[in-house]
């Protein structure tokens, strides 16, 4: 079946930010800003899952973030 998700697929893919890039989060009611550390694949209940490292800004402090909640950060002119 086309566009069918096979167990060894990946949920959720990273590919389109680099590390380096200023990245923000919205998940269940917080949200927050960060520089992106690194992203790949990690085994989370017996799948793959895109996770990224991400270094927050206000707090320094390295959290790791389910891909599908990130975005590249833009800056809004009015």
């Amino acid at each position: 079946m086309a566009g069918s998700m096979y167990p060894s697929d990946s949920f959720g893919d990273c590919s389109d930010i680099e590390a380096g890039s200023l990245v923000e989060w919205s998940f269940l009611g917080k949200t927050g800003v960060g520089l992106l550390l690194s992203a790949g694949n990690m085994e989370r209940g017996g799948r793959k899952v895109a996770m990224a490292k991400v270094k927050k800004l206000k707090s320094s402090e390295i959290v790791e973030i389910c891909c599908l909640v990130l975005r590249k950060h833009t800056i809004k002119t009015s």
